[in-house]
């Protein structure tokens, strides 16, 4: 765009399935003779993800249209903003139990159950990890011994969205023609948001549905001076 302002937005709508284990996902089959139960969503499925990016160079100071000489040029001449924001949906997660079967499978899922809300109750309409549960542990059963679970590899509840914000401030100074002053403010995670981990997903752990950990940092403020010559 005109005047300095330059940004790039991507918008991706999609739905990822597969039949088989991810690299590094941690998560095989259950049942090695029955290929075509293992189909479901992928572990890095996503179905909306937002990214836009953007550098916006004010218009003020030397060879702009305001304020393009002098002292109050130097002043307020020379400042750039810029960031990098990201939302995206939650991964799916996939749910585990201590495996009873003699054979060599590795894993063994739970059965789902019917007619009752897979996502745990939010007090207050507001999660609280020390008080509520991200997954309803009433939806899931351990299945019968010697039989397989019905819940599929990755199901339709998701991890928590990611949030992502990144923004910086920027501002050159010409000494002499061949020598610059540049002072930045960069903030990461600037709303101080809070993006949860993915919950407990194994049904025979007493924290199952439980959210321990955060998936991001607080705030972080990084201010730099810097002299090109």
């Amino acid at each position: 765009m005109a005047h300095g302002l330059d940004f790039t937005i991507a918008y991706t709508f999609s739905k990822a399935i597969d039949d088989t284990r991810s690299y590094g996902s941690g998560v095989g089959q259950h049942n090695y003779y029955d290929r075509r139960n293992e189909r479901s969503l992928s572990v890095n499925d996503q179905p909306q993800i937002l990214t836009f990016s953007y550098i916006y160079q004010l218009p003020i100071g030397a060879g702009k249209k305001r304020l393009s000489s002098g002292v109050p040029g130097k002043i307020f001449g020379g400042w750039t903003v810029s960031g990098i924001q990201t939302y995206g949906s939650g991964l799916p997660l996939s749910l585990s139990v201590v495996n009873t079967l003699p054979i060599f499978n590795g894993l063994l899922r739970p059965n789902v159950v019917a007619a009752v809300p897979q996502r745990g109750t939010i007090a207050s309409g507001r999660f609280d990890p020390g008080r509520d549960r991200w997954i309803n542990p009433g939806a899931f059963t351990a299945p019968a011994p010697f039989t397989f679970g019905n819940t599929s590899r990755y199901i339709n509840l998701r991890a928590p969205a990611n949030l992502s914000e990144s923004f910086a401030i920027l501002k050159n100074t010409s000494i002499r023609e061949r020598m610059k002053i540049q002072f930045r403010t960069e903030l990461s995670n600037p709303f101080n948001r809070t993006v949860f981990s993915a919950p407990v997903t194994n049904l025979s752990d007493p924290a199952f549905g439980q959210i321990q950990s955060q998936a991001n940092n607080p705030r972080n403020i990084q201010l730099g001076l810097k002299i090109m010559f």
